[in-house]
């Protein structure tokens, strides 16, 4: 199962195809809102595979103010659904960030060892539970991404591909509960 996982931003996005059967990047790009979008209409210029689900990163209420970059974000976020929809028939999937933490990390907080407090995940914890989900193949310090010569499974992924595979392996954990009737 090919799944493409979206973190769309207010003028460029992250995009990264999964692969679920062997647990692999397919493609991992980031690029312009607008090549995005000519990609959801089925014109690719990133590898074309039969896509079977595609996940976008949703906004949430997190209860700060926003400003105009968000609302722009918003905006791409319904595009790229239409574009999709028109394209494919199907509906993409609509990620919380909350979500992610749960399926990644599982758990939204966490109890800090040394200070005994409350914390809240953030990106680099996710990125790291991303990095143990696959195989040591690559050379380096951190075998998962591995060095030029030695490539790991996750060489070459960047800041919005790394929320961008956190959407798809959310998404298909998402899709399996509700293939089982779990809510």
């Amino acid at each position: 199962m090919i799944i493409v996982g979206i973190d769309p931003g207010s003028s460029d996005s992250g995009v990264v195809g999964y692969n679920s059967k062997n647990n692999s990047i397919e493609f991992s790009a980031h690029m312009s809102n607008n090549e995005l979008i000519e990609n959801l209409r089925g014109n690719f210029t990133i590898k074309k595979n039969k896509w079977d689900l595609v996940a976008i990163e949703d906004i949430e209420c997190m209860m700060l103010k926003v400003g105009k970059t968000t609302f722009d974000t918003c905006k791409w976020i319904g595009r790229f659904q239409e574009a999709y929809r028109t394209f494919s028939g199907k509906e993409a999937l609509l990620i919380s960030r909350g979500d992610e933490k749960i399926v990644i990390c599982g758990c939204k907080t966490f109890v800090n060892p040394e200070t005994g407090s409350r914390c809240g995940i953030l990106d680099k914890h996710i990125r790291l539970s991303l990095i143990e989900m696959f195989p040591e193949t690559g050379g380096g310090r951190i075998p998962q991404i591995g060095t030029k010569k030695q490539p790991g499974p996750l060489y070459g992924m960047s800041n919005h591909t790394w929320s961008a595979l956190s959407v798809a392996i959310t998404a298909l954990e998402i899709s399996k509960d509700k293939k089982k009737g779990i809510k």
